[in-house]
């Protein structure tokens, strides 16, 4: 895995608040989820990575350059997507985003063919005309990405990209992210509280608390048994599915209820061939069709409350 991002040492404080205390992390190409409590000092990282602000000790690498001394280099290779709606309402969107990628660097020319490619990208649509200020809150939140992509970044850097979104938007936005990986090979740092984004879509994760790394990899943890259980969802009757639940507690098994209605967790006590056949067979006995079984990798937010308390 190649590292994009890493930050060594970083302290910032604000007054007496100190919200970064000797943070060591690393990005990696792909799409890394970045996590922490709201205060935990994620905005503050991301600043310091575009160069914005200054920490008062330690540094940050975006591949082999300084965000402080070689900024201009930095915000060549990054794309940033703020937290905040910071644009200007009162103009075409449009506008804005071909201006800004004038702003970046590019020719006009290349800034209207970049805008063209990029609302093609995002299905902007003729929205992408009228004044931001007439504009849902979904389609800003697509514009912001229109404004982090428009001059072809490396890595695109995304502070809270699905807040205040409703479920169809943002399932919407955790696909032009993935797509972004799969299809154009940008890597993304994902900054965000929400901790179903970053099993959705994450291929790795930080997880930082007052300002320090308090976990960094993937799930599940390694060497912890807890996991070692299948995760099977299903598909039937209410009385079907009780009658499939009893068969699985005659032949032994126990089971743990799912976050849905139609899953259950079993732990593999014995042979995982073994509790396979089981499950076919009463499967086919009670009329239940198993819609999918695999390996359950633990809850994210287990983790999160484990290393943030």
């Amino acid at each position: 895995m190649n590292e994009v991002i890493v930050t060594q040492e970083l302290f910032k404080r604000y007054g007496e608040v100190v919200a970064l205390d000797g943070l060591n992390v690393k990005f990696y190409r792909g799409i890394n989820g970045f996590l922490g409590p709201n205060g935990s000092g994620k905005s503050t990282t991301l600043k310091i990575t575009m160069g914005l602000i200054r920490p008062d000790r330690g540094s940050v690498r975006v591949f082999d350059f300084d965000p402080i001394t070689q900024g201009i280099e930095v915000r060549k290779i990054l794309g940033y997507f703020p937290e905040r709606d910071v644009l200007n309402v009162d103009i075409e969107a449009d506008k804005l985003v071909i201006h800004l990628g004038i702003v970046s660097g590019l020719s006009r020319e290349e800034a209207v063919k970049r805008f063209n490619d990029v609302a093609l990208l995002l299905d902007l649509g003729e929205e992408v005309h009228r004044p931001l200020i007439s504009l849902s809150h979904g389609m800003r939140q697509k514009i912001k990405l229109a404004i982090a992509l428009i001059h072809d970044p490396e890595v695109l850097l995304l502070d809270e990209p699905t807040s205040g979104l409703d479920p169809i938007a943002r399932e919407r936005m955790l696909e032009l992210i993935k797509m972004l990986w799969r299809e154009l090979s940008v890597s993304i740092i994902l900054s965000t509280h929400i901790l179903r984004d970053v099993e959705a879509v994450c291929d790795r994760f930080v997880v930082i608390n007052e300002g320090r790394k308090v976990y960094e990899g993937t799930l599940p943890l390694a060497g912890d048994s807890k996991y070692n259980e299948l995760v099977v969802r299903i598909l039937g009757t209410n009385s079907e599915l009780k009658k499939f639940i009893d068969m699985l507690e005659k032949m032994g098994h126990k089971y743990i209820l799912g976050r849905m209605r139609d899953e259950v967790r079993i732990p593999v006590t014995k042979s995982k061939k073994k509790l396979i056949r089981d499950l076919i067979k009463a499967s086919v006995e009670t009329g239940v069709v198993i819609r999918y079984i695999g390996d359950y990798k633990g809850e994210l937010e287990e983790l999160f409350e484990k290393v943030v308390s």
